[in-house]
């Protein structure tokens, strides 16, 4: 008698990833029953991809709009109340990604947040989606899930509802350090790195050749210094100027005859403004002396509401660490590339004000800043990574998945920091094996996605279809060998 195929379970957040998970699916379908929920997101009414998905061969299709529609039946504050008590997750905090969304669109960007306009849209697809999910684990027992970002509703109801179940509901997460087209599942609203922290916990099970990743990163720091990704220093071109003269002229013709520049006119010439205060305002150098480096991540994102939803307003962190830094520390506090004219004058005038903050320019070399810095300041980010790799004193207000590094501190404040950097047992420089150990362990965690396409770190679908396949089907051997399990990690609803 044949076994049944096992299940895999993924979440199509809309038309955006559409084409790799479709090609992930079919490559996974090969070996598992693939059920797939296209999910709510901004451009559902722009265009169904369902036609992609026709003709798919051992997929189980569901659409969440429709399924919504269907289930959403009753007392739905009722039964509300009854789905808190079983997943503990609250009505509220499964929206709370987008709800805190709104703010940062509606100030930078001057549009609506189109997601959870209505507290009838936020119940509906949280009793609809439970509804939906609950037939989906309890037919068909999916051994994993994965969703590539973790911030609707119905992601965060499958989280909850798959930890109850022992089931990993994974997300992504890009890890540039290692190079352009590389990434790490993530598990959790915290978006832990459940490879990452298995491997760090278990050295014995690092293999050689991420030890000979770990050792090549660590020469060509001390030679060459960061990795910028591409579509990073795509960016810091573009704001710079640098950008070839026939490239300018190619981006300057689009834009005059692009309907979208005049539908926007008003935001671009907001940017505009806030461009040009911020190319006469900022510093382009490194500060000189001491000082902490606060990397400013771009919002809204998800990597500050959902992982560190209480410290979102960094200008107020920034003003808690300059208000309580003891003499002789500066704080530096640099843009980030893609943000540059998002934020102007009525965002960093009282920053400026402040007489030990420097407001630093993006196109300031990264490495550089991150080399002479007193200590890394990331709230949840990337620049945490490249810190340590770098043998930095890092301290993290957000719970990242590299908190679990022993050289790094956990703040519950701001002002922290200073008393951390006044221990004198706080040394990770020289805390090398341990650092080896710990990049080889992150290297192990990750996985190839393909060679990224111009401007974005996203490889072409049929690239990255084909590896998050291989490495979905490695992590469920994995799981079902009982090497990895939920309750290892420390996953936030």
């Amino acid at each position: 008698m044949v076994a049944p195929m096992q299940t895999i379970l993924l979440l199509s957040p809309g038309r955006r990833l559409a084409k790799i998970l479709l090609t992930t699916a079919r490559h996974l379908s090969e070996s598992f029953h693939v059920v797939v929920v296209r999910m709510s997101g901004a451009d559902d009414a722009v265009e169904d991809e369902r036609p992609l998905w026709n003709g798919a061969e051992g997929i189980t299709f569901y659409d969440l709009l429709a399924e919504v529609k269907a289930r959403a039946t009753g007392d739905l504050a009722a039964r509300a109340t009854e789905i808190e008590a079983e997943t503990g997750l609250s009505l509220y905090r499964s929206a709370s990604n987008h709800l805190l969304y709104q703010r940062f669109t509606a100030a930078y960007f001057h549009i609506k947040q189109p997601l959870y306009a209505t507290e009838q849209e936020i119940i509906e697809e949280y009793v609809g989606a439970h509804d939906l999910f609950n037939e989906i684990f309890d037919r068909f027992a999916p051994v994993l899930a994965f969703c590539e970002t973790p911030d609707t509703i119905s992601y965060r109801l499958a989280q909850a509802m798959g930890r109850k179940r022992g089931t990993f509901v994974l997300g992504n997460a890009f890890n540039n350090i290692f190079g352009d087209g590389i990434a790490y599942f993530t598990y959790g609203s915290n978006r832990r790195s459940p490879l990452l922290e298995h491997y760090y916990r278990n050295p014995s099970l690092i293999d050689a050749a991420s030890f000979a990743r770990a050792d090549a990163l660590i020469a060509k720091l001390s030679n060459t210094g960061l990795h910028d990704a591409h579509y990073v220093e795509y960016h810091k071109t573009r704001i710079s100027g640098r950008a070839p003269l026939p490239a300018r002229v190619m981006r300057g013709w689009r834009k005059l005859h692009s309907p979208a520049t005049y539908r926007g006119l008003p935001s671009r010439l907001v940017h505009e403004r806030n461009r040009r205060w911020l190319d006469a305002s900022m510093k382009r150098a490194v500060p000189e002396g001491r000082y902490i480096l606060v990397s400013l991540h771009y919002q809204p994102e998800a990597s500050t509401t959902m992982v560190a939803p209480r410290w979102i307003d960094q200008d107020s962190v920034v003003e808690q660490l300059a208000t309580n830094a003891p003499r002789g520390i500066r704080i530096a506090v640099k843009e980030n590339p893609k943000q540059f004219g998002s934020r102007g004058e009525e965002y960093y005038w009282k920053l400026s004000v402040l007489p030990n903050v420097d407001l630093i320019h993006p196109t300031v070399s990264n490495s550089a800043l991150l080399q002479g810095a007193e200590a890394i300041f990331p709230i949840a980010g990337t620049a945490g990574m490249e810190g340590i790799a770098l043998g930095k004193k890092v301290a993290v207000l957000g719970r990242p998945s590299y908190d679990i590094y022993k050289g790094v501190r956990r703040l519950d404040y701001p002002e922290d920091v200073f008393r951390h950097l006044a221990d004198t047992a706080w040394r990770p420089h020289s805390m090398l094996d341990e650092r080896r150990t710990f990049l080889a362990a992150m290297a192990q965690g990750c996985h190839p996605l393909g060679t990224p396409q111009p401007n974005t770190p996203w490889p072409l679908p049929e690239d990255a279809g084909v590896h998050y396949a291989r490495a979905l089907q490695r992590f469920s051997a994995m799981v079902q060998s009982g090497e990895l399990r939920t309750e290892q990690i420390n996953a936030a609803l």
